[in-house]
């Protein structure tokens, strides 16, 4: 028969013979590390179809971002909006623009109830173009 090891688990307050330095040192080098990572989330990249907006608890500190790798105060004390630019936004109103394009009729689509109780028909595009 061979011996198995006994497996000994040291009491509250007993040494472990390891002693406290390479757990403070354990202790130390998460919290450097728990850091640097906290500080990297200060690093944000804008794609060139984007700008960006950067808010420091609430109040806008720079207006504008250009393309490029940047830096700001980690998170949560800057927050960073990125927004599209240069692109068109399109809303209709009372039916899709296809739809007339491709003779499709919705007439209840187009309809709305005035103030004064009439009802009009009425189709609305509204197109939008966001420009730095």
């Amino acid at each position: 028969m061979s011996a198995v090891p006994e497996l000994r688990i040291p009491a509250q307050g007993e040494p472990d013979g390891q002693g406290e330095a390479p757990q403070r040192w354990r202790v130390r080098r998460i919290a450097a590390a728990a850091a640097v990572l906290w500080v990297l989330t200060g690093v944000y990249a804008v794609t060139p179809e984007q700008q960006a907006v950067v808010t420091r608890f609430g109040a806008v500190v720079q207006r504008r971002a250009y393309p490029g790798i940047h830096f700001a105060l980690p998170w949560p004390i800057d927050r960073v909006w990125r927004v599209r630019v240069n692109q068109l936004q399109r809303l209709a109103i009372g039916g899709d623009l296809t739809d007339g394009v491709l003779g499709r009729t919705q007439p209840l689509d187009s309809q709305f109830l005035t103030g004064d109780q009439n009802i009009i028909h009425m189709r609305v595009v509204a197109h939008a173009l966001t420009i730095p």
